[in-house]
């Protein structure tokens, strides 16, 4: 995954995109095993759970499931989609959560240098 960094994101080598089953069953022991939740399970309206967690060793990871079938053929129906209050809403939380993220990766990175 590749995009520009905003102020105040820390200079990250990779970001992981993971597709799995069970989204719920990955999250929870993803946050077992030390991870912190970064964006809760997330239903959009392009047919995907999605979720972020920030592993012990400052790696950002996005899960994913596919939940629904999109015809994207259809651009009106897809423009509909897009544009509903429940759509817009998790776009806003999802990216609001990766900007919160990323800077709460960044002071892990920052910390890890200090010690």
């Amino acid at each position: 995954m590749l995009f520009d960094s905003r102020a105040g994101w820390a200079p990250t080598p990779s970001f992981l995109n993971l597709y799995v089953e069970d989204i719920e069953k990955t999250y929870q022991k993803s946050i077992e095993l030390g991870a912190k939740s970064v964006t809760d399970i997330t239903k959009l309206w392009f047919g995907e759970k999605v979720c972020r967690v920030l592993d012990p060793f400052g790696n950002l990871w996005w899960i994913n499931q596919r939940v629904e079938e999109i015809d994207f053929t259809k651009p009106e129906e897809i423009g509909q989609r897009a544009s509903m209050p429940e759509a817009v809403k998790g776009i806003t939380y999802i990216q609001t959560s990766l900007d919160e993220a990323l800077k709460t990766q960044k002071s892990f990175f920052e910390n890890k240098v200090k010690n």
